[in-house]
């Protein structure tokens, strides 16, 4: 009789003791500023403050948000509640003069002297576009800080973007990568996600989708971390942070998660685990109640509009944006995607390798043992996606600009995450995946600028950061000289 095997398996129990040191978060944070940087001198390289801005751009630059913290200042924040206030918007406003905004309300019972607010999200999300503006203003800053609100936008996506890398590079550990090929890794994942079409256009209008992002690295990051205090905290500040910015995003994020523990990791829904997940969530459900509370008892006659949960999961059998809960995917690859048509945000290899990677990660680490520390993260990522675009499909439908963020967050590292680092940890010749994602980074990258830049081209005399003589050589130029 053959004596049976008794060799166990290779594990990467060392390396999953290991957390994400302050050290690392230092070097994607400051590698994110450098992006930032390139970023403002090159297709961010645009003055916001001129008659030729407002004539060509004016109508994808809202700035709702920063008309909106000028509000809270000028009224006082909890006299709204902190809601948005949709009958000071210019865009609610011309919609009303029009006839349209009818999907909302009957214009023939409309009532201008009522407050109308937006009920399908608590505006918390647009905090940090207030608090820059408030420092601001401390600065001595005048005008309407359009500058103030576009760098606000395009830091907050930063962030989210450190936070990928960062996942991503600590999936590429429990995968098997060494910390050096991590890193590269991580860094590699954080570029792509930061110059990502969908991403750089948040430079127009900030949507609560990019400021999720970073709540749910946190949440994500705390699941893959074995310390159980910080574990805790990162669970806590996740949840706080997502259920703030939207509360639906939230719920079905946590209902993923519930499932995914559930069937991969059953300890996650007890004790200390489970209260720091659920507990945080409870607590901001209920400041966010207490902001409708607070705005009706200021204004016993207001308003709260938005679409119903039927026109937004297209229940409700309007077929004026999509025939089938496909049609936002259908229109992600083929276009138009970012405002004003063009084909910028849409390429067919990009979003089919998205949508398909995270499905792979997953098989690999039911079939590897040593990648099934990183089914988690990847499954609650890509669940937070696939369940609300698929049960509110319509909305997907209409806004396929901004929904597909949440998808990197799953795609992305599962690539240089799950992928390339079991490919570093399986093979003889270490960091040789890791110098090719590098290569595949940069290509990402400049395929995506390059499709943004034409998207939204910047003239030369349109430049913020010019020298005057190119500036001088320009019509335009020569009237923003002057």
């Amino acid at each position: 009789m053959a004596e049976r095997d008794t060799t166990e398996q290779p594990t990467p129990e060392p390396i999953a003791r290991e957390g994400i040191g302050w050290s690392r978060v230092l070097v994607h944070l400051v590698f994110g500023l450098l992006v930032l940087a390139a970023l403002f001198m090159t297709v961010h390289n645009r003055r916001v403050d001129t008659v030729h801005f407002d004539e060509r751009w004016s109508g994808i630059f809202p700035d709702r948000w920063g008309r909106l913290a000028d509000l809270w200042v000028e009224e006082g924040y909890w006299r709204h509640g902190g809601l948005w206030r949709l009958d000071r918007d210019e865009w609610f406003q011309q919609g009303v003069a029009d006839g349209g905004a009818n999907q909302w309300f009957d214009p023939a019972t409309y009532e201008p002297d009522a407050p109308h607010y937006y009920r399908s999200n608590s505006a918390l999300f647009v905090l940090p576009i207030a608090a820059a503006k408030a420092i601001g203003r401390l600065l001595g800053a005048d005008g309407e800080q359009r500058l103030v609100v576009v760098l606000t936008s395009q830091i907050v996506v930063m962030v989210g973007a450190a936070l990928v890398g960062l996942l991503a590079g600590r999936l590429a550990l429990l995968a098997g990568a060494d910390s050096r090929a991590s890193l590269v890794l991580g860094l590699s994942a954080q570029l792509v996600f930061q110059t990502n079409p969908l991403n750089l256009a948040a430079y127009w209008d900030l949507c609560p989708q990019h400021v999720f992002v970073a709540p749910l690295c946190l949440f994500l990051i705390g699941l893959t971390d074995p310390e159980p205090r910080r574990s805790s905290v990162l669970r806590v500040v996740g949840v706080a942070g997502m259920t703030a910015v939207d509360v639906p995003h939230a719920a079905i994020a946590l209902g993923s998660w519930a499932v995914a523990s559930w069937l991969l990791r059953s300890e996650e829904l007890r004790g200390r685990r489970l209260a720091a997940t659920v507990l945080p969530a409870v607590a901001v459900v209920a400041v966010v109640a207490l902001q409708f509370l607070v705005a009706k008892w200021m204004h016993p006659e207001a308003r709260f509009l938005g679409s119903g949960i039927l026109s937004r999961t297209g229940l409700d059998g309007d077929v004026a944006s999509q025939s089938g809960v496909l049609d936002g995917f259908v229109r992600l690859i083929r276009g138009p995607v970012l405002y004003g048509g063009g084909r910028a945000g849409t390429d067919p290899l990009f979003w089919s390798t998205a949508l398909a990677v995270p499905f792979v990660a997953l098989i690999l680490a039911a079939v590897r043992p040593r990648l099934r520390p990183t089914a988690l993260p990847i499954a609650v990522a890509l669940g937070t996606f696939g369940g609300f675009v698929l049960v509110f499909s319509n909305a997907f439908a209409i806004h396929p600009y901004v929904y597909p963020v949440l998808l990197l967050v799953a795609s992305i590292p599962a690539v240089f995450g799950v992928l390339f680092g079991a490919l570093e940890g399986g093979i003889g010749r270490p960091r040789i995946f890791a110098l090719i994602a590098i290569a595949i980074a940069i290509t990402s990258s400049l395929a995506a600028l390059r499709a943004f830049a034409v998207h939204f081209p910047v003239g030369a005399g349109e430049r913020l950061m010019a020298p005057r003589a190119a500036l001088e050589r320009s019509p335009i130029g020569v009237a923003l000289v002057d």
